[in-house]
């Protein structure tokens, strides 16, 4: 006698159809913690000390490649001589670095909050997320001293500062607070992959992603567990408010790297420049590539639906 085998053991479905994922023990996620926390102990850089701070930057060395410059394959871009796009790419990798501090500030802040909530100071997990504010505290002080070395002032906006040290705690606990922590852990990471195939850049920013990518790999895999069972656990009416935060989040990434400012500093047309940058490929280009991960993971966990899709390719994140 032949069985139907999906109606006698249905494969349990959530109320979008998709697959139940499978919730993870606090035993699994003890373990995953103490393993990523050998980890940490095996990562002996410093910031400070792995890193020539006293060594001036070499003459025309660009700090950032052309590709990842919000200009770049644009008629403005063609316009430009060549001390305007090394320019153009200094001050862009402040803005970048800018962005990362902000993100990587708000997640530590998160993160106390997890610890504070689960009340667990004796065990690996805690131990772990300690370890990673102190990560994290470092990548702060090396895109601050990165930042020094540039030459540049960076444009850090007081009342945005304000803003995330009075509301970031009140994120949601669930899904949107997993979100931004796998976002300003893969904002870096992709611009340090993307330097690393770079050819000829400034050593001062190699040294410090190679510093980042090591710790980076612990946090995205890390993020990504917590994000899956942030999913697995939260209830659909949550689940749906969060996802809509989250794409909201995401897609405000693109127009956060483009500053009308840096282009006046350039030289260039502020308007023409903006216009140029929001309408050319390489919006689409750098938005997936800041952004692109976080949205995959989400997607991958089950937080968006056909819909979220639709509206990340519209954000031009997908």
């Amino acid at each position: 006698m032949a069985y139907d085998i999906e109606r006698e053991f249905p494969v349990p479905r959530t109320r979008s159809g998709g697959e139940v994922r499978r919730r993870r023990s606090m035993a699994e996620r003890q373990l995953a913690a103490q393993r990523l926390l050998f980890e940490v102990v095996d990562d002996n850089y410093d910031g400070e000390l792995d890193i020539a701070w006293d060594r001036d930057p070499l003459p025309d060395v660009p700090w950032m490649p052309a590709e990842l410059t919000s200009l770049y394959g644009t008629r403005v871009w063609n316009s430009l001589s060549g001390a305007q796009r090394d320019d153009l790419a200094r001050r862009e990798l402040v803005q970048i670095l800018k962005i990362a501090m902000y993100l990587e500030s708000a997640v530590s802040m998160l993160t106390f909050r997890t610890i504070a909530r689960e009340q667990g100071y004796a065990d690996d997990r805690t131990r772990y997320l300690l370890a990673t504010i102190n990560e994290r505290s470092r990548n702060v002080t090396m895109f601050s001293r990165l930042i020094n070395r540039t030459g540049v002032e960076p444009d850090l906006d007081q009342r945005r500062a304000d803003r995330l040290a009075r509301y970031v705690l009140l994120t949601p606990v669930g899904p949107l607070s997993r979100v931004l922590i796998l976002l300003a852990t893969e904002f870096v990471s992709a611009i340090a992959q993307a330097i690393a195939h770079a050819e000829d850049v400034q050593p001062h920013v190699l040294q410090l992603m190679k510093i980042h990518a090591v710790a980076g790999g612990r946090h995205a895999e890390f993020g990504r567990s917590e994000l899956d069972e942030a999913v697995a656990t939260g209830g659909g009416f949550s689940n749906r408010v969060q996802a809509i935060l989250s794409l909201v989040l995401l897609i405000a990434i693109g127009p956060l790297l483009i500053s009308r400012s840096i282009y006046e500093q350039v030289g260039i047309s502020r308007t023409r420049a903006t216009l140029a940058a929001f309408l050319g490929r390489q919006y689409r280009a750098r938005t997936r590539l800041f952004a692109g991960a976080a949205a995959d993971a989400a997607d991958d966990a089950g937080l968006f639906g056909r819909v979220d899709r639709i509206a990340l390719r519209l954000g031009r994140v997908a």
